[in-house]
């Protein structure tokens, strides 16, 4: 992950310390997250991401996501029912926040329903 920062650094002709003093993150942060001391948290890595006008994506791997699955006909059926379905704005404020999220945070939450649908559905069969 460092490698992508450093390679954005080099490309915008930047040093660490100028990103550092324009987001408020510390020298120390990226000299730790360098050394494989510790890692930015989502917060760091949205700072950073906005600063080069990347993704927190394409920090992380080095690689804008890609769209075209959603376009796909395997989920066009499926994105009008959402749309004709999401009168509930909390769950359309849920999507939004979850597509926000870093990759690891998104596992998480994919975890959690897979655990809960799971649960229910065992329960439903008892």
């Amino acid at each position: 992950m460092y490698a992508v920062f450093a390679k954005l650094l080099e490309d915008n002709n930047i040093k660490s310390s100028t990103v550092a003093k324009a987001t408020g993150i510390s020298n120390g942060t990226f000299s730790d997250w360098k050394n494989g001391r510790s890692n930015p948290g989502p917060k760091t890595l949205k700072k950073i991401a906005n600063y080069f006008n990347v993704s927190v994506d394409y920090l992380i791997t080095g690689k804008e996501p890609t769209i075209d699955f959603l376009y796909s006909e395997d989920n066009a059926e499926f994105l009008i029912e959402i749309q004709k379905k999401s009168h509930n704005q909390n769950f359309v404020d849920r999507i939004k926040k979850y597509m926000n999220l870093i990759e690891a945070d998104q596992k998480s939450v994919d975890d959690l329903i897979d655990f809960l649908y799971d649960k229910e559905k065992k329960e439903e069969a008892d």
